[in-house]
């Protein structure tokens, strides 16, 4: 971190494709103090964690949350089709 970034708190988003433990919540909010003893790389890291092996194509739609759906494979496209020419 530089010295623009000092004492600011750091946000991100985290993606686990795959291999999530099912006792997961789908999207964990997370805080990690940045260990260090120089006071300029200190800091805090706040970021989402979404487990993507815990959700559906339905969750996705359900919650907003489109920009999750490039990272689902091909096969979970493929039911979504099959659920929408059923309707």
């Amino acid at each position: 971190m530089d010295e623009d970034y000092q004492g600011k708190v750091v946000l991100c988003n985290v993606f686990y494709l795959r291999g999530s433990p099912e006792n997961k919540e789908m999207i964990e909010e997370r805080q990690v103090k940045l260990p260090t003893s120089d006071p300029r790389y200190s800091g805090e890291l706040k970021y989402k964690a979404y487990h993507l092996s815990l959700m559906t194509i339905e969750t996705i739609i359900n919650r907003k949350l489109p920009f999750l759906l490039p990272f689902f494979v091909a096969s979970n496209c493929k039911a979504l089709m099959t659920l929408r020419q059923a309707v």
